[in-house]
């Protein structure tokens, strides 16, 4: 007889845990719905695109903003 309702109580309580939201009505995630899988590229971004040029030198006198939102040329980044 105890083994009986130790079986019983052994089910139970895994057919319990096994449906944890039982008759709980299903929600969406938030998280789910604002996040982007890596694979996906933006809309803003999707149009954007750049060109190699091995071995070409960068225009060190092209105008850049850095941190701070200064405008500054590209050449202030690479030493004296």
């Amino acid at each position: 007889m105890r083994r009986a309702f130790a079986l019983a109580a052994l089910l139970l309580g895994v057919a319990i845990t096994a449906v944890p939201a039982w008759g709980q009505p299903e929600f969406p995630s938030p998280v789910r719905e604002t996040v982007t899988p890596a694979h996906v590229v933006p809309k803003p971004l999707q149009n954007i695109g750049y060109d190699q040029k091995l071995g070409e030198s960068l225009p060190l006198a092209a105008r850049v903003r850095d941190e701070a939102g200064r405008d500054v040329p590209l050449g202030s980044f690479f030493g004296p």
